[in-house]
């Protein structure tokens, strides 16, 4: 997952140095669902996300936005501690060795093609549209040992976002952005789980 990690981040800069020029802009910032606030208990997933944006303007005030970013999210458990799931782990997983203090870890990369319609209005800066991302890999550990662990949940999402944001001298950005999907996350149709992701960014216009 690192090589993936620093050959997409080398892409990036690649793409960065060949093509900047006024129309385009870089973005990156810190991502999480928003159950993270809404449901604090659940298990916490976080993550930071760079992006690469290109304006094809159509008025002075309105221009359509393709992009393309990279996520890395991670989340990780509580401590197991003395109960069913220290001896469940044990059970599925015999050859790691499992305590009471030992937490299961999660990593995943993702690829993300948002096409946005973006609207100026003096320094402010509204986008909405549509977004496709893929998940490019996962890694799984416990106890600090990587594990193979089945995975219910699909590789592919699809649904809207939208974001506002304010433009500091014409080059500097800082924003929010809300993604929500609409298609369920989980290969189980029986149960229901939606991407709602909340993104802070900071960004520069080349």
């Amino acid at each position: 997952m690192r090589k993936i990690t620093l050959l997409l981040a080398i892409m990036l800069g690649t793409v960065l140095s060949g093509f900047a020029q006024e129309n385009f802009s870089i973005r990156a910032g810190y991502k999480m669902p928003l159950k993270n606030i809404t449901k604090p208990n659940d298990p916490n997933t976080q993550g930071f996300e760079v992006g690469l944006n290109y304006d094809l303007k159509i008025s002075e005030n309105f221009c359509f936005r393709p992009g393309l970013s990279y996520s890395l999210m991670w989340n990780r458990s509580e401590k197991l501690g003395n109960n069913y799931f220290l001896d469940g782990y044990k059970t599925t997983y015999p050859n790691v060795n499992v305590k009471e203090n030992s937490r299961f870890k999660s990593y995943a990369n993702y690829l993300e093609i948002p096409l946005m319609a973006a609207l100026k209005k003096g320094n402010f800066d509204f986008e909405v549209g549509p977004y496709v991302s893929f998940e490019l890999a996962q890694r799984n550990t416990l106890a600090g040992e990587k594990i193979s662990k089945e995975n219910n949940y699909k590789k592919f999402d699809l649904g809207f976002k939208g974001s506002f944001g304010y433009n500091i001298m014409e080059k500097y950005y800082i924003g929010i952005s809300y993604e929500n999907g609409v298609i369920n996350n989980l290969k189980d149709s029986r149960t229901k789980d939606y991407t709602q992701n909340l993104s802070f960014n900071l960004g520069y216009r080349f």
